[in-house]
């Protein structure tokens, strides 16, 4: 099933990118809001691994400002022979209907929660060079922004929501065409509107008052955040919930799921945007 749904989200990648989403505008949102709040040193250390980009040799997937490095884990994704092993850090989905046990979801070590940390590692090492130091960076920004998304930290026999169809409109426009896609483009277009320059004036006051609130953590903690938020009402609050062990059948979600899900998105934005700067004033500072 992981499969099929990873071919069909690198043939998602070569679609137009809706207005705002987690899988592009999203990740950068939260890239450049994190940059914001870094101290001068890790800001001028962040500036330097983004030389190194050349390095890389991924010139369609630059990495020369935080917005590219947002979204360069997903950009990648069509080169699978170099970076097909990055695939299942972008996740870590455990069951809904039993009591997390990472040991159980992580047990290979092939997942955010175990990645993240492994990252910071290579990161705060200026012994390593500094292409590996950049690939850490780069996985740190975009990782970090993707375990917020409550349906990258949960499953329910259905990938994440990936098997769940929907149906439904949002500001006249048609729904994604499954439940893990209206939670990574469609609620954040109704979260924040459809103008991605007006993002960040709509989030900058609520990370100003929370900063300090919404910081704490780490990546363990931030993960069962999200994976509560899955349970309560990414899934709990579908027009028919699924039963345990059964996938959920179509859903025609109202209105009403969507106004209820906007202020869920906007805290994980800007939670996911104060713990990457936490973690990066940290490893770079």
């Amino acid at each position: 099933m992981r499969r099929i749904a990873l071919t069909a989200a690198l043939a998602l990648l070569l679609l137009p990118a809706p207005a705002l989403a987690w899988t592009n505008e999203g990740h950068q949102i939260v890239a450049r809001l994190a940059y914001e709040q870094l101290t001068p040193k890790a800001k001028a250390a962040y500036d330097a691994l983004m030389k190194a980009a050349p390095g890389q040799a991924t010139p369609s997937c630059p990495a020369a400002t935080p917005e590219d490095v947002g979204v360069w884990a997903d950009c990648v994704r069509p080169l699978k022979e170099r970076f097909d092993y990055l695939a299942p850090f972008h996740y870590e989905h455990r069951a809904l209907c039993e009591k997390p046990d990472p040991k159980l979801t992580c047990a290979d070590g092939k997942c955010v929660t175990a990645e993240v940390p492994r990252a910071e590692t290579v990161l705060k090492d200026k012994a390593r060079p500094a292409t590996e130091r950049l690939l850490a960076l780069e996985e740190l920004v975009h990782f970090i922004a993707d375990l917020h998304q409550p349906l990258h930290t949960a499953d329910h026999v259905d990938d994440g929501g990936w098997f769940v169809a929907v149906e439904g409109k949002v500001e006249g426009q048609a729904l994604s065409k499954n439940l893990h896609l209206v939670w990574d483009d469609d609620v954040v277009r109704s979260a924040l509107g459809a103008d991605p320059a007006k993002a960040d004036d709509q989030l900058r006051p609520l990370m100003r008052a929370k900063a300090k609130a919404w910081s704490g953590g780490e990546v363990e903690d931030w993960v069962s955040e999200s994976f509560d938020l899955a349970r309560t009402y990414a899934y709990g609050q579908l027009p028919a919930p699924p039963a345990c062990g059964k996938v959920a059948g179509k859903q025609a979600l109202p209105e009403s799921y969507l106004k209820g899900a906007a202020p869920i998105v906007r805290e994980r934005l800007v939670k996911a945007s104060l713990r990457l700067a936490k973690v990066l004033n940290r490893d770079l500072g």
